[in-house]
């Protein structure tokens, strides 16, 4: 006649008893506890178990007060030192910013001010050009009227115009 073997429900109400009263859950505690049952078959079952208690709730410890405190305590001041490091880094960011910024203006403004200045002498040169421009006009239209004069002049009388410049022939 076979043997018949335990089951995982044997096992889990050996593992829940076993927890009941603190003690270790060890293969030869539930061998115990069930008065039967071979170490492969305990074991394959309170892996089964192992896995779905894992996979349905998480693990709890219970921490001390003394050292749940001490804890608090220490994360509080971690948390506020970190939250200087962060003030420091967030000021020495912003001062350098607004020098970036300071020079920036600074630039644009002397940037500004030779604009300013080209204009000007932009201005000055294109009025010196028209006062050139007015005064060669000026120039030709004399010479011109100076030319058209000689030559009625010359057509009207007998004698021949004698020119006021002088033309150099090369020899």
């Amino acid at each position: 006649m076979g043997r018949s073997g335990i089951t995982l429900e044997q096992v889990e109400s050996a593992v829940s008893a076993l927890e009941a009263r603190n003690e270790a859950v060890t293969y030869d505690a539930i061998r115990n506890e069930l008065g039967s049952g071979g170490y492969s078959t305990i074991g394959k079952h309170l892996q089964t178990l192992r896995a779905r208690t894992a996979s349905t709730s998480p693990m709890t410890v219970e921490v001390p007060a003394e050292i749940a405190a001490s804890l608090t305590a220490t994360l509080g001041q971690l948390w506020q030192q970190a939250q200087s490091v962060a003030a420091q880094d967030v000021e020495t960011l912003r001062r350098a910013a607004n020098a970036r910024v300071q020079t920036a203006e600074q630039d644009l403004e002397q940037l500004l001010r030779r604009l300013d200045s080209t204009l000007e002498e932009l201005e000055q040169t294109q009025s010196a050009l028209a006062q050139s421009s007015t005064e060669v006009r000026a120039y030709w239209n004399r010479r011109r009227q100076d030319c058209r004069a000689r030559t009625r002049a010359w057509q009207d009388s007998s004698t021949p115009c004698k020119p006021s410049f002088r033309i150099s022939q090369r020899p």
